[in-house]
């Protein structure tokens, strides 16, 4: 049996992160022309556009470093000649479980050379083991029974496209921000 490789919309594989899944997530509009008893006699589809997601998992400790939302990417493979940017990555750490992350981006235009409007994420060190983990110095977690269960993190934007009969002539990342979700056991009576 063989399978398919999943295709690194974003680059980020490597070093430690293994992509175990990938979704191009293609969308497209259409426009129907009805006769005069409401039957579709013509149709056209126009604005198809990608909206890529990966997941990736570890395979040693791996650094998140040098990673800029907006920023565009080059496809390779089956998608030589478009370019994508990542929007948003998310980091899911837990008590027990392997830690994994997820990027999301856009297909942006293949003749873009925009890279001056970005977000540049920090530098992290995402250790394999199965553990909730502080990243980014987010938090300090202190107090006898106090234990960290599940750290989530994302960081990113939005991206925000301008186009023409559905197609993305323009684009800009935008709304950035760091969001960070955990939760603490406490043991203990106090």
């Amino acid at each position: 049996m063989s399978f398919k490789a999943k295709t690194d919309f974003f680059g980020i594989a490597g070093g430690g992160l293994v992509i175990t899944e990938s979704n191009e997530n293609k969308t497209a509009s259409t426009v129907e022309g009805h006769n005069e008893k409401g039957d579709v006699v013509a149709y056209e589809v126009f604005g198809e556009t990608m909206s890529p997601e990966c997941t990736y998992v570890l395979s040693a400790n791996a650094s998140l470093s040098s990673m800029k939302c907006g920023e565009p990417i080059s496809g390779t493979g089956d998608y030589n000649g478009k370019k994508f940017t990542l929007g948003s990555l998310t980091i899911n750490t837990s008590a027990g479980s392997p830690p994994s992350v997820q990027a999301s981006g856009n297909e942006i235009p293949a003749n873009t050379t925009q890279s001056d409007c970005t977000y540049t994420l920090p530098a992290a060190t995402l250790k394999m083991c199965h553990h909730a983990q502080i990243l980014w110095d987010a938090f300090t977690l202190s107090g006898s029974g106090c234990y960290l269960q599940q750290a989530n993190y994302t960081a990113g934007g939005t991206i925000s496209r301008a186009t023409k009969n559905g197609d993305t002539i323009a684009f800009d990342v935008v709304d950035g921000q760091l969001q960070v979700n955990i939760t603490i056991l406490q043991t203990g009576n106090t």
